[in-house]
């Protein structure tokens, strides 16, 4: 906006003083917008981390049409029209894609403003302008800038949003083709550093269950709690995410974790992670399960024929009724007590007697000899391999 679009604005002839003033002082700013303009720049990248990352060129070059449409508004004597709004809420969403964050912006604008009062005062006073006109158009200035704040932030969160919502999904991405070993390992080491991975540490994989596939927040151990760990991602509706090897979960839901590997070996620990979460599902084991926690349960779910072969020789010869569970569940009390009778005996509430008593009828119905340790684990699999069929595994 020049000279004459002041004069266009508010009229050239028959001009009522206080007007008259006005325009002679919005004159004298237009005529000093390059020199502000340049030094509110470098105000800004000084006050401004955000401001500074960019270069002097690309800070000032929204900042003509934004002087102009100020000056205009305040030319006019009204609030900022839509076509206003507009520019104000194009300059927000370039500085959001920028990388400029809205608190950045919103220093940037106190010291600017700051610089346009100091400005509106010293021309005032040059110009001999009323101290009542001066202190109207300030207030006038900073409703304009209000306005504008209003617009430009909201425009800002708009795209930030965009840009984050965009983000999570190629973090999503990037963590789904790790696990599944959809990445070579070049690329793994290229785009690890930007979601803030070392490639010469050791990470592990977890995998846990969303009760609705279609809603990742349907999880007790939600997404936004997983994140918190690493990044994360849905596979075959399963929430699953890295894990850094030294940290630590803490949830009651039931969760998988492989072993830690380097990143490039992580589909091999996703693997283990989803067989360590099978194996806590079946066996009801509430919280973080490795293999290591789980033992050999892994390979009791996973070798039916020789669960079923074990099941058959050892187990049902005891019969189902009462009796048998009666049986099964002292002979599986004393195998985890490192056949101790006497703890047996305390774990459930009965003499020790009674539990050797039962102990020597498992050993004759079943021809089993506890003393022995493979006959044991044995034994200790087919009441193990049971809870899977009890439980429809």
């Amino acid at each position: 906006m020049g000279r004459h679009t002041l004069d266009n604005t508010m009229g050239a002839t028959a001009e009522p003083p206080q007007a008259a003033q006005l325009r002679r002082l919005l004159t004298q700013l237009m005529e000093q917008k390059e020199q502000l303009i340049d030094a509110m720049t470098h105000r800004s990248q000084a006050a401004a981390a955000g401001y500074s990352a960019i270069s002097a060129a690309t800070v000032a070059r929204t900042s003509p049409v934004l002087f102009d449409r100020m000056i205009d508004a305040l030319g006019r004597q009204s609030p900022l029209n839509e076509d206003d709004l507009q520019v104000f809420r194009d300059y927000g969403k370039i500085r959001a894609q920028q990388g400029v964050s809205l608190p950045d912006i919103q220093h940037s604008w106190r010291v600017t403003i700051q610089d346009v009062l100091f400005a509106i005062t010293k021309a005032g006073r040059d110009l001999e302008i009323p101290d009542a006109l001066l202190l109207d158009t300030t207030h006038q200035l900073l409703a304009l800038v209000d306005q504008a704040t209003t617009a430009y932030a909201a425009a800002h969160r708009e795209v930030e949003l965009e840009l984050s919502r965009r983000d999570l999904h190629m973090r999503a991405d990037f963590t789904r083709a790790l696990l599944l070993g959809t990445l070579g390992a070049a690329a793994v080491r290229q785009q690890a550093d930007r979601y803030g991975l070392d490639p010469d540490v050791e990470y592990r994989a977890f995998r846990t269950r969303l009760t609705d596939p279609d809603t990742t927040d349907a999880s007790p151990w939600s997404m936004r709690a997983a994140a918190s760990y690493g990044l994360t991602t849905v596979v075959d509706g399963d929430l699953a995410g890295v894990l850094e090897s030294a940290r630590t979960l803490y949830t009651t839901s039931t969760i998988g974790i492989g072993p830690p590997v380097p990143l490039a070996d992580l589909p091999r620990s996703f693997g283990l992670a989803g067989r360590a979460l099978a194996t806590a599902e079946t066996f009801g084991r509430p919280g973080p399960n490795t293999l290591e926690s789980l033992g050999v349960l892994p390979a009791v779910i996973a070798d039916h024929d020789l669960g079923a072969e074990l099941l058959r020789r050892l187990l049902l010869p005891l019969g189902t009724d009462a009796q048998a569970q009666l049986l099964i569940d002292t002979v599986d009390r004393y195998i985890d007590t490192g056949m101790r009778a006497d703890l047996t005996a305390a774990q459930l509430v009965v003499h020790p007697n009674t539990v050797r008593y039962r102990i020597a009828r498992f050993e004759g119905l079943t021809g089993t000899d506890l003393r022995k340790p493979h006959a044991t684990l044995q034994v200790w699999w087919a009441i193990r391999y049971r809870e899977t069929t009890r439980r429809g595994i």
